[in-house]
């Protein structure tokens, strides 16, 4: 099997508990700044930011092969000064296929939340469009991307009834790709980023434009 260099970057997002309508990490005190997976050929590799307000805070890490069933690989807690620096974490275990990883965020309380869900693509081709930062677009976003492979990618943004938006152009590395998109113009409402890279191969997001 190929050696696939692949890694996933987040900071605040939706996908995984909530919809795009509510953002809970405006009001939830662990704030997960990124979130990245990388594969070095033998293991993956993860790596986290996320600061608390509380005294202190908990990591579950989980993984899954079908981005629908998870496991729990791990859990960390940590105190508040030890929050302000990033987290590392290294699954050893072999694993074929794509691999689905997301964290638990929880409060001493015993509140948590889900974290956005980050891919490790172990293939020769392909790319996922991870989430759009923030969940509701004001002015400017981010679009992470994690790609296979070193591509170039066709991004427009258009509304519900189709029309377009914005078109850009953008070059991907393998791993994680982080687009700034300017969406500041917009009126407010319902928007699909779509994307296509140079095999045709399209995916799709929906976001709020405030």
């Amino acid at each position: 099997m190929k050696k696939i260099i692949a890694a996933c970057t987040l900071l605040l997002i939706n996908v995984v508990a909530f919809t795009q309508a509510t953002d809970p990490y405006l009001v939830f005190p662990i704030e997960l700044k990124f979130f990245q997976a990388s594969n070095t050929g033998q293991q993956n590799n993860l790596r986290w930011l996320a600061p608390c307000i509380t005294d202190e805070a908990t990591f579950e890490v989980q993984h899954s092969n079908d981005n629908k069933n998870f496991n729990i690989l791990t859990t960390i807690t940590a105190n508040q000064a030890r929050c302000s620096e990033p987290f590392d974490y290294t699954d050893a275990v072999r694993r074929s296929g794509n691999n689905y990883y997301r964290i638990r965020l929880i409060t001493p309380a015993n509140t948590s939340v889900h974290s956005f869900t980050v891919v490790v693509l172990n293939k020769a081709s392909g790319f996922e469009l991870n989430a759009l930062l923030p969940s509701l677009v004001t002015t400017t976003a981010t679009l992470s991307i994690s790609s296979a492979t070193k591509d170039r990618l066709a991004i427009t943004v258009t509304d519900i009834n189709g029309r377009q938006f914005l078109v850009q152009q953008q070059e991907l590395l393998p791993g994680t790709n982080q687009v700034q998109l300017n969406l500041q113009g917009l009126p407010a409402g319902q928007y699909f980023i779509k994307a296509i890279n140079s095999k045709e191969e399209q995916k799709q997001l929906r976001f709020i434009k405030q």
